[in-house]
């Protein structure tokens, strides 16, 4: 049987526990200029719809 190394358990552990989606997209996003905008336009706009639901 074939043992893994440090870096492959690593991959498997945020791979179970559904991290690895959030690593990678976070790392998407620090390299592309659109793709901080777009994060930040969105997050924005959900911030503002519950402020809008919490306040009527």
């Amino acid at each position: 049987m074939k043992r893994r190394d440090g870096g492959d358990a690593a991959n498997y552990t945020l791979g179970v526990t559904g991290t690895s989606t959030l690593i990678a997209l976070f790392q998407s996003i620090t390299r592309s200029k659109a793709l901080t905008i777009m994060f930040a336009l969105g997050l924005v706009a959900v911030i503002s719809f519950l402020y809008f639901l919490m306040a009527g």
